[in-house]
């Protein structure tokens, strides 16, 4: 839930509390007025009537307390809702306390997976259990709020935050299954920012919203204490996304073309698209803006513009009567994981005309946390006639079984294998490690590409150990595409 989520929520909360009241007052008033009516004239009502107005009368008063409790208690975890936890904070900030606090704003990880193994049900236990387990460690002057979903907000007391922070850590949630009660650790990402008197509301929320975004992002720290540059980083971003869709329109975007080259014949045989940001007169590399396009869900509309541009020069090639050589473009994940994904490729080189053996899906193997789904991914594509290759490959988490049964035709070995490779020395772990993996890729049919080739010694080691083909500055950096078609034209690189 962002802070723009949670203010849409106060305001609907405080729309809500005035009708509530509203109904709640009426209702009063007519529970003292019967009340006032039955004591002036008891005898006027007949016992059935008595019984009646008693029974009218008691399910008024619940109601009446159920209305005042309504918009102030989330129904599930029992949790005060936001509106109250921000009268929590009025009342520190009014007795100048402010400053023994830290606050938490945070949610369980993978939360849709538990929803998956336990159904809604049992998610909803997760979620009782696990708020009633952190509420019975707080303290009377320590308050709690869930903010929606699967995201809490916590107000606690400085010198007790590590003692949170090691229960956060340790969490376990007993749920009731249809056959037997599971146990299943909970594992919390959180925000943290620690307070002071000069701090409002909002800041409270908005840097304690900032710092989770940060440990979402993170693949190393759950727990991420707010600092003053994530500001201004998120207000880059936000400025990013918001000038984005005028670029794309100005054409702002261009897409630069770095060779592949195949080992043994230093022959030109393919090349990676990738984007550069023309913004202001200077030429951003990707780094600079990916993230933040990632976060804000355009990632998706950049990697068709690049297709499209891709698409678009092959056909400028194919004009100007050069050799035509694949093209491979790396794709992100919310891309990947649209259902939509291969049809959309294959209507973009259909709108086009040119060959699916021209144009090649590179998905990186950070993707392969879901390794059935990549599969059916790479079966779709190769089906459709389209080569897929797995970028990154060895930087961390692949898995032999996505090599050993998909459909899958290359590997990238990430530079990081063979940059620190010892050319002079005697064999290293890296050159072992690299020499093991190229040749389980060869003996499975797989080619292999190394990439971040940056000096002869390491394209001759690659050789030796049957590496298909290189990518790096040994031969050219990205370029242009008038540059690349000057490379298009010479066909290969003289021996270096």
């Amino acid at each position: 839930m962002t802070l723009r989520d949670i203010k849409r929520q106060k305001k609907f909360n405080f729309k809500l509390s005035i009708y509530r009241a509203f109904l709640a007052c009426t209702i009063a008033a007519s529970i003292i007025i019967s009340v006032v009516r039955y004591i002036r004239n008891p005898g006027h009502y007949e016992i059935p009537d008595q019984v009646i107005f008693a029974i009218l009368a008691t399910s008024a008063t619940m109601l009446f307390f159920s209305l005042l409790r309504f918009g102030r208690v989330d129904n599930i975890t029992q949790l005060p809702t936001t509106d109250v936890f921000s009268m929590k904070i009025f009342k520190v900030m009014f007795k100048k306390q402010l400053h023994q606090y830290a606050v938490l704003f945070m949610n369980i990880k993978n939360f849709k997976h538990i929803n998956r193994i336990v159904g809604s049900v049992g998610g909803d236990q997760v979620l009782y259990k696990y708020s009633k387990k952190i509420r019975s460690f707080l303290l009377p002057r320590e308050y709690m709020a869930r903010l929606g979903g699967d995201n809490f907000i916590i107000l606690v007391y400085k010198h007790r935050l590590d003692e949170l922070l090691d229960l956060l850590k340790n969490m376990k949630v007993d749920v009731d299954g249809e056959a037997s009660v599971k146990d299943l650790n909970v594992y919390t990402r959180a925000g943290i920012y620690t307070l002071s008197d000069r701090d409002s509301v909002n800041e409270v929320f908005n840097n304690s919203s900032v710092a989770l975004s940060y440990a979402r992002n993170s693949s190393f720290e759950d727990f991420v204490w707010f600092q003053k540059f994530m500001l201004e980083q998120t207000y880059e971003e936000k400025e990013i996304a918001y000038v984005f869709m005028k670029a794309v329109q100005n054409k702002d975007f261009e897409v630069y073309y770095q060779p592949r080259i195949k080992i043994d014949t230093n022959q030109v045989c393919g090349a990676e698209a990738l984007v550069r940001w023309n913004r202001e007169g200077k030429v951003l590399l990707p780094e600079t803006f990916l993230i933040s396009l990632e976060k804000s869900g355009l990632i998706s509309t950049l990697d068709f513009y690049v297709m499209e541009q891709v698409c678009r020069d092959i056909n400028i090639w194919k004009q100007k009567g050069l050799s035509v050589i694949p093209i491979s473009e790396n794709f992100s994940k919310p891309n990947i994981r649209d259902n939509n994904f291969v049809h959309r490729i294959m209507a973009t080189i259909s709108e086009y005309k040119i060959e699916t053996s021209q144009f090649q899906v590179e998905i990186a193997e950070s993707f392969s946390e879901d390794l059935d789904y990549l599969a059916h991914v790479f079966e779709q594509l190769h089906n459709s006639g389209i080569s897929t290759l797995l970028d990154d490959f060895g930087s961390g988490g692949f898995s032999w079984k996505l090599l050993k049964d998909s459909n899958l035709d290359a590997v990238k070995l990430d530079k990081s294998i063979i940059e620190n490779i010892e050319v002079n020395g005697g064999a290293n772990e890296n050159e072992i490690l690299a020499r093991n993996i190229i040749h389980a890729c060869c003996d499975l049919k797989k080619m292999v590409i190394c990439e971040g080739v940056e000096n002869a010694a390491q394209r001759d080691l690659l050789l030796n150990m049957r590496c298909n083909e290189v990518q790096g500055f040994l031969y050219d950096e990205p370029l242009p595409i008038n540059e690349f078609e000057k490379v298009l034209e010479k066909k290969s690189y003289k021996s270096v």
